[in-house]
């Protein structure tokens, strides 16, 4: 299936450039309405959370924002920085 989906990808585009779109990313400091819409408005299934500098930091999917909005989630349940390796 996936070597179908590649190829079709491959069909209608000459040039991988051509498959490429605009790096798309939230900050702490959006809301999780706006992360959402970014999302969904996009066709994502997740999305980088980006510190001021543009580094990654964290990753907000689908799960998440099922977690955040069920009844009752939990502060544990939230999403937290990834921790720096230095």
């Amino acid at each position: 299936d996936r070597m179908l989906e590649a190829s079709f990808l491959l069909t209608i585009h000459d040039t991988v450039e051509e498959m490429m779109m605009e790096p798309v990313a939230v900050t702490y400091e959006d809301t999780a309405e706006e992360a959402f819409l970014r999302l969904h408005s996009n066709g994502l299934r997740g999305i980088p959370i980006v510190d001021d500098a543009g580094y990654v930091r964290s990753y907000l999917g689908l799960l998440e924002f099922m977690t955040l909005w069920m009844p009752g989630a939990e502060e544990a349940t939230r999403i937290h920085p990834v921790v720096d390796a230095d």
